[in-house]
């Protein structure tokens, strides 16, 4: 079994990426959906997305605000709402999988 990689996210360490994935889980949890983050949860999110494949084209050319929807393959995921009106959707499990 290979060594639990910690993960620094903002002001949040979390001790294994394990950790971080049940801490999102808990986050996008207590969001209905269509429901838009609030401050706090958008400033985590915000820090995580800087771990993306696409980052910073996808948060380009800034972010408004993010929702919580269904995605396309059936998961509960984020939209963002960018500030030149357009939005994108946004996958935390590549983030998660992505941070070092």
């Amino acid at each position: 079994m290979g060594q639990a990689i910690s993960v620094t996210i903002g002001e949040h360490f979390f001790r294994k990426k394990g950790d971080l994935t049940e801490f999102i889980r808990a986050l996008v949890d207590r969001y209905q959906i269509g429901d838009f983050l609030n401050a706090e949860d958008t400033k985590f999110c915000l820090t995580l997305f800087e771990s993306h494949t696409d980052y910073p084209k996808k948060l380009a050319p800034g972010v408004a605000r993010i929702q919580l929807l269904i995605q396309e393959e059936g998961s509960r995921g984020f939209q963002i709402h960018k500030t030149d009106g357009t939005s994108d959707n946004i996958s935390w499990t590549d983030c998660v999988a992505n941070r070092k």
